[in-house]
């Protein structure tokens, strides 16, 4: 029997920038589309989340049609380009480099989605955002605030850069717990597979969190990004697919009543806690 969702599973990726969201998105809005129906929408200026998602056909920015006033979209169809397995894909744009802020599109793009009223009558059972980096400015923040109730998955490495970042990200979503904003996990996504990983799960427990899904570098995602294929579709039972729908059934059944309290923590234990991990 089909699992049924007793509201929308909105989902927001975030991480540090060229962590792999992207590629951690992709391979869950084609998992979640075997039986569910997917928006996978990009929210980063440069428009490239849903590049393994609709190969040589990808969608056109969102910006350059909301800020079109001779021919303004009128629903979230107009934006839509249809991906692999059925994932309707949105990319938000931006403005070319230099030339405005990054987050400009993406706020663009909510607001539409809440004057349109996407959040409250769409009927995407799976509705994801791949969001650009750190959480700073109000656009990238905009799924959290425009969005909510949200689950928010962010994605780390054993590196320390890519926790400090996870831990500005949960201070936006502690900021947000009251809207209805909470956060699944950590998933891990090697850049060295020997390298010592002890140090995220600590970290992850001091946030109030797990490490909800653990992925091994192999050569299976330079395969899949050449072919510009999902991992999950390049290499169905590789290892890899195999952790992605294990993902795939945890956030499936995932509570975010039962999450707990996100507890970021301060730049002295976050310094600490990092230091005593360097210990040989």
């Amino acid at each position: 029997m089909k699992k049924l969702y007793k509201r929308p599973l909105r989902l927001a990726v975030y991480g540090k920038g060229g962590i792999g969201k992207s590629f951690v998105s992709a391979n869950l809005s084609v998992l979640f589309a075997k039986d569910r129906r997917v928006i996978h929408v990009g929210c980063d200026p440069k428009g490239d989340s849903t590049r393994n998602l609709t190969a040589q056909n990808p969608p056109e920015p969102a910006l350059g049609k909301l800020l079109d006033c001779a021919a303004p979209p009128e629903s979230v169809s107009d934006l839509v380009r249809q991906g692999i397995r059925g994932v309707d894909c949105v990319e938000a744009g931006g403005p070319e480099p230099g030339e405005g802020c990054g987050g400009m599109g993406i706020l663009k793009l909510f607001q539409f989605l809440t004057r349109t009223g996407f959040f409250k009558e769409s009927d995407y059972q799976v509705q994801l955002f791949d969001v650009l980096g750190d959480v700073v400015c109000g656009g990238f923040v905009a799924p959290m605030r425009f969005a909510a109730p949200l689950t928010i998955l962010v994605v780390v490495s054993e590196e320390v850069h890519s926790l400090f970042a996870a831990n500005q990200v949960a201070k936006a979503v502690r900021r947000y717990a009251d809207s209805g904003v909470s956060l699944a996990g950590l998933v891990l996504n090697r850049r060295d597979n020997l390298a010592r990983v002890d140090h995220v799960g600590r970290f992850a427990e001091a946030l109030g969190t797990t490490v909800i899904a653990d992925l091994l570098r192999t050569p299976e995602v330079f395969d899949a990004d050449v072919a510009r294929k999902p991992v999950v579709v390049q290499e169905p039972t590789g290892l890899l697919a195999i952790e992605f729908h294990l993902l795939t059934e945890r956030l499936r059944e995932f509570e975010p009543e039962g999450s707990g309290t996100v507890t970021p923590l301060d730049s002295a234990t976050f310094d600490a806690l990092m230091f005593e991990a360097a210990r040989p």
